[in-house]
């Protein structure tokens, strides 16, 4: 994931800048590696987050954040498939809040309930974002 992440940003910066879509050709690569080396665990597909000397470990659930961020960009029904491949039946539907202390280095936890809303499957998304969105700032107030 320590790759994923900036390849995904610097391709999506290209094409923003250029305007060309075939800088997203290795971001989607390197997701499909990912999810390729994966899993099922219980019905859960869980991919690997490490690489050591013994071969790849620290499987976790596969993440839907890059893939609806790629998508969110290109549109492309190739990355929606990405989006829904890391689904296998998850709900994505919840609005999540950040607890204090700070549960998390970025607030970046509710993509995929946005990629809901986006996609006609999560009207209640925006007013219960902007609760969270207010619920935040009145913790971080309290805290100051």
């Amino acid at each position: 994931m320590t790759i994923i992440e900036p390849v995904v940003n610097a391709n999506l910066d290209a094409l923003l800048l250029t305007g060309d879509e075939s800088h997203l050709a290795l971001a989607r690569q390197q997701l499909d590696i990912n999810y390729g080396l994966g899993r099922d665990e219980a019905g859960t597909w869980m991919v690997p987050h490490k690489h050591c000397d013994s071969g790849w470990t620290d499987y976790r659930p596969a993440s839907p954040l890059h893939p609806v961020h790629l998508w969110a960009r290109s549109l492309a029904d190739e990355d929606r498939e990405r989006v829904e491949r890391a689904r296998h039946g998850a709900d994505w539907s919840e609005v999540r809040y950040l607890t204090v202390p700070l549960s998390a280095k970025h607030f970046n936890v509710n993509t995929a309930a946005w990629y809901e809303c986006v996609t006609g499957a999560n009207a209640a998304f925006p007013k219960r974002a902007l609760e969270a969105n207010i619920e935040l700032i009145e913790q971080q107030l309290r805290r100051m």
